[in-house]
């Protein structure tokens, strides 16, 4: 039934630690503060709605300069600058087994979620560090 909540369902949705906090606090009653500086955005509607989508994509950032971008279909990783990097079509290699990162035929995904990527490291002031040594 809408609104009631079904703790044997499973849902796939994208997530992120970020949406954590949010969360307990819409689950808790309290209010977010304003103005907000929360990142994530709270889950707790995939309780009891069961369209709810919080996000269509996750922004991955890993030690150092690896950084990556997961779509229902593909995964994007950048491995930094001057690196090649990895990517992915999730529908037909779940596994990731074959990387499309210099298919002349992929062009075009990877340039699209080479965007969507800096996109997301512009709008989390990504601290990327500009160079990393063999220390």
């Amino acid at each position: 039934q809408p609104g009631e909540v079904n703790a044997g369902a499973v849902r796939d949705l994208f997530a992120c630690s970020v949406d954590v906090m949010p969360t307990l606090m819409e689950m808790s009653g309290i209010d977010e503060p304003q103005p907000s500086g929360v990142q994530g955005s709270s889950l707790a509607p995939a309780l009891s709605e069961d369209d709810f989508a919080i996000r269509d994509d996750v922004f991955i950032e890993n030690p150092g300069q690896r950084r990556a971008l997961r779509t229902a279909d593909m995964l994007l990783t950048w491995h930094g600058r001057d690196t090649r990097g990895e990517l992915y079509d999730l529908t037909t290699d779940p596994n990731c087994f074959v990387n499309l990162w210099d298919d002349p035929a992929s062009r075009e995904c990877k340039a699209d979620l080479i965007d969507q990527l800096l996109d997301r490291m512009t709008a989390n002031v990504d601290p990327l560090p500009p160079q990393e040594g063999p220390w």
